[in-house]
């Protein structure tokens, strides 16, 4: 009995190594895809949440193409948004460059590090180094 339990615990931990191996394999595909082929748009913050024990920080972000609506969301570092953690209306009018895939514009990378909704006519970033 212990012996089954055993290999139970050592097949999820598996499948669990596996499925995060995935989602970096996978999301490095996405990316090299919008960097081949990207036209830029401007995107918002939607929402900022932390998901598990050890404060994994997402923000889900929208942004329009052609008059269309898409949403995607990332990974943002431990302590990015500190005032955000509690209170997201403190972030909900953040504004960010958004670099997504012109054959499929539900790609994107967003760059973080360049927060524009303060600006009128904000110039292009002239890489996308910092998009994630």
């Amino acid at each position: 009995m212990k012996n089954q339990k055993d290999n139970i615990f050592i097949a999820v931990i598996i499948l669990i190594v596996l499925w995060v191996c995935w989602r970096y394999y996978d999301k490095g595909i996405n990316k090299n895809k919008v960097l081949e082929n990207f036209d830029l748009t401007t995107g918002r913050a939607v929402k900022y949440e932390s998901i598990g024990t050890i404060k994994n920080y997402y923000l889900k972000y929208e942004y329009l193409v052609n008059r269309k609506k898409y949403q995607d969301e990332t990974s943002v570092p431990y302590k990015f948004f500190p005032n955000c953690e509690h209170d997201f209306s403190v972030c909900s009018d953040k504004r960010f460059w958004v670099a997504y895939q012109k054959d499929d514009p539900s790609n994107s990378l967003i760059n973080l590090y360049i927060e524009i909704q303060d600006i009128e006519n904000p110039k292009p970033p002239e890489t996308l180094d910092n998009f994630r």
